[in-house]
């Protein structure tokens, strides 16, 4: 396997990864559907063996990108399918001090016949990349893709890394980002690894400002913090069961969800805790410093004191990813989100329902992939929204 890039720029897209962008805003810059009409739906390929995870980006070619079953697919806003490629086993473990290392260095593959199961794998959704080609984090490795479906680029990454259904996110000045379900954020750049701290546990992808600052969960160890690109930290808001994905807005306003605490947070750029939601959300950023919030029964929009806006019932759906539990803000001010059955459109103005798509089974992934357009992962099936 080719080595990784010594540098990552992401593709500047309406949905170049989980989030939209770095900060998690799941806002984006284009109108998202209007009429709730499937126009399109495209049979997916799948791979031999065991997955779960995967999602939608928007390629720099404004090609659809969609890692599901086991395989990377590249889609065209029309449906065709341009290109696909299996995820591939994991290769050998590089040595390290204590294994039992082979005559020739390198440490034995992994055998299919072991108790465990090696096509056993999270696989994130897709990282659109500047360069046309996309990142997934399939631990223990983190695989480059061309468009043509080529692996052109990977690196081990060990079995603990991220495996929530979240994108890795990347630094503005090109390095990659990789979580760990032990708590250590790591940064791969320059062909060189840095650990930049241990955070707490279960620790998903962090929230990149724009001076490359990182906005961290750390579940059960350092709660919600703040830290510079070096990991020296900034603030810490003492929310210390803080575990959904953080997102912060165009002003460094923070918003985070704690299953602990059965509530979400807002805090300022300083850290201080500024307004206690009841519930745990997963967020969009609106307009005017508000927010939109998904929580398991309901959407609604938020101001940064805390006081709500418009609320609305919704139904749970079960067993969604993390990477597809918050709503999308569109440009034309309507919020897309997910249902057990159906996509729903509101406007964010006002909380009305604007349009309903029906799905033909639970959802697994949304994204707004080019104007006017959404596209649902359904199992294997990709659904094109209008």
């Amino acid at each position: 396997m080719l080595p990784l890039p010594a540098r990552f720029d992401l593709a500047d897209t309406p949905w170049p990864r989980t989030g939209g962008d770095r900060r998690h805003s799941a806002r984006v810059s284009v109108p998202g559907p209007r009429f709730g009409r499937v126009v399109g739906e495209v049979s997916l390929p799948v791979a031999e063996g065991r997955w779960r995870g995967g999602g939608i980006a928007t390629a720099a070619d404004g090609a659809m990108v969609v890692v599901a079953g086991g395989v990377v697919t590249r889609v065209s806003l029309g449906g065709e399918v341009r290109s696909s490629a299996t995820i591939p086993p994991p290769g050998p473990e590089p040595p390290y001090e204590g294994d039992d290392v082979l005559e020739d260095g390198a440490l034995e593959a992994i055998d299919p016949d072991d108790e465990e199961d090696p096509f056993d794998r999270p696989l994130s959704p897709p990282v659109a990349l500047a360069d046309g080609n996309v990142l997934v984090l399939a631990p223990p490795e983190v695989l480059v893709f061309d468009p043509r479906g080529e692996l052109v680029g990977g690196a081990y990454v060990e079995n603990g890394a991220d495996d929530s259904g979240l994108s890795p996110n990347l630094t503005h000045d090109g390095a990659l980002l990789v979580t760990y379900n032990t708590g250590e954020v790591v940064r791969f750049a320059d062909g060189a690894r840095r650990e930049l701290g241990v955070f707490g546990y279960d620790v998903v992808p962090p929230a990149v400002g724009a001076d490359d600052a990182l906005v961290i969960a750390g579940y059960a160890g350092a709660g919600l913090v703040c830290v510079a690109p070096d990991g020296s930290r900034r603030w810490r808001a003492g929310i210390e069961y803080a575990d959904m994905v953080p997102a912060v807005d165009a002003e460094g306003f923070v918003v985070v969800g704690s299953n602990n605490d059965a509530r979400s947070f807002v805090v300022s750029p300083e850290g201080r805790v500024v307004a206690t939601l009841d519930g745990v959300a997963a967020f969009a950023e609106a307009t005017g410093g508000d927010w939109l919030a998904r929580r398991r029964d309901g959407l609604a929009r938020v101001r940064r004191d805390g006081s709500c806006i418009w609320s609305r019932p919704l139904e749970a759906v079960p067993g969604l990813l993390w990477g597809a539990q918050a709503p999308i803000a569109d440009a034309e001010d309507r919020v897309c989100t997910l249902g057990p059955d159906a996509l729903l459109v509101h406007d964010a103005r006002t909380g009305e329902e604007v349009a309903r798509a029906p799905l033909p089974g639970a959802p697994l992934g949304l994204a707004v992939v080019a104007p006017g357009r959404a596209a649902v992962l359904v199992g294997q099936r990709l659904l094109l929204i209008e």
